[in-house]
């Protein structure tokens, strides 16, 4: 049986993966990453600076946007791009269009 990343290698340039930072870690591990991939949208888990440096020593990618969003909710709040030549961004970002956001605390 073929994982899905084989079956959409076939189907057509990847371009986008939209995941959790544990499953692109583990994407990484195994060379993964089809080479096509140009951005990768993270999301559900706290993502760290050494993922993201690893993601763009390791693949093609260019762009990390790091996704925030109640989990209650299924949908993200929150946003920040982070390109291969600017690196990690230590914050959540802002938020996405046409919304607001309220930090109460640390």
């Amino acid at each position: 049986m073929a994982n899905v990343l084989d079956v959409a290698r076939t189907a057509g340039d990847v371009t986008l993966i939209n995941t959790v930072p544990s499953a692109i870690n583990a994407l990484i591990d195994m060379d993964g990453v089809p080479e096509t991939v140009r951005v990768v949208n993270l999301a559900g888990e706290a993502l760290k600076r050494s993922l993201v440096e690893r993601i763009f020593a390791a693949t093609r990618v260019g762009k990390v946007c790091n996704l925030y969003g109640p989990s209650e909710a299924t949908t993200y709040s929150t946003w920040q791009e982070m390109k291969a030549e600017d690196a990690y961004a230590v914050h959540i970002g802002g938020p996405i269009a046409n919304t607001q956001i309220y930090v109460l605390d640390r």
